[in-house]
């Protein structure tokens, strides 16, 4: 129905704006036309869903639905979000169900019969090495105090003169985790300053210049960064690896099933509306 096009348009619309965009309106007509035809593809699906016995029970409707409101803080969260949408909790809950049902037909019909073959698997995997190179890791743990990159002079001297103080106690063998959690201002406080293992792209480049440098055992000497002023120091390093193909094998196939199942749920839907009758009642 018109309600249902115009729901999914204000849809469309809230999420461009909480992005900060907004749709010109020479786009308009065309992404209403290509909602409908979504609209339409869902709607067949569904149909085709009830034809052919992939009924959702009213346990997994409330499974399902109660994990849908476990992603928003509170109720007023998830209410605030049913408002935005301009669509009532049954409505939605219909949405929920009928999109349960296009699901199951989806993996009975299309995914539990795709296959993958040994060869193709291979394949993928010795033409694209670099989807399965891991890079360089090392394991660090860092002590921040926070400075801003507009903070006036005063503030900038006052925070490298704690950090040095930090490391002059460091220097002197106190723990490097009991002098985070006492002195760091970062979020991993809370675990001696324990930020894993990460790769050279996962921190600002200074960070991870100066913690790449490092072996484990080490620290570093007063590093800055847009956040403030860091001590460093590393625990363990890993060097660049490849995955193995057999360990790698399964996870392989499941996203080559997946890429396989896009086109698959194109030729799938063609073969739907082929025997289906539409009329479009209005433009």
């Amino acid at each position: 129905t018109q309600t249902q096009l115009d729901l999914e348009f204000n849809r469309v619309e809230k999420q461009a704006q909480m992005k900060g965009n907004t749709i010109p309106p020479s786009d308009r007509k065309q992404i209403k036309k290509e909602l409908l035809d979504t609209l339409i593809n869902r709607e067949l699906l569904y149909q085709e869903s009830q034809k052919k016995g992939y009924i959702v029970q009213p346990a997994e409707l409330d499974s399902e639905f109660e994990a849908i409101k476990a992603r928003f803080a509170d109720r007023q969260g998830f209410n605030q979000a049913l408002t935005d949408m301009n669509i009532s909790e049954t409505d939605f809950k219909e949405q929920v169900k009928r999109g349960l049902s296009i699901q199951k037909l989806l993996e009975k019909e299309i995914y539990e019969k795709l296959v993958v073959t040994a060869e193709e698997s291979r394949s993928f995997y010795d033409n694209n090495p670099n989807f399965f190179e891991k890079p360089e890791q090392v394991r660090a743990s860092h002590i921040l105090i926070k400075v801003a990159e507009d903070d006036d002079e005063e503030k900038k001297a006052a925070a490298r003169q704690k950090i040095e103080e930090v490391l002059e106690k460091v220097t002197a063998g106190e723990d490097f985790g009991r002098l985070a959690r006492t002195y760091s201002e970062g979020p991993s406080r809370t675990q001696g300053g324990d930020l894993g293992y990460f790769d050279r792209r996962k921190m600002v480049k200074p960070f991870s210049d100066a913690a790449f440098r490092l072996q484990p055992g080490e620290v570093s000497p007063r590093v800055k960064t847009r956040f403030g002023y860091h001590l460093i120091t590393v625990v363990d390093r890993q060097p660049e690896t490849k995955l193995a193909y057999a360990d790698i094998k399964p996870r392989l196939v499941d996203s080559l099933k997946k890429k396989k199942m896009q086109d698959a749920i194109g030729a799938y839907v063609k073969e739907v509306k082929s025997n289906a009758t539409i009329k479009l009642l209005s433009s």
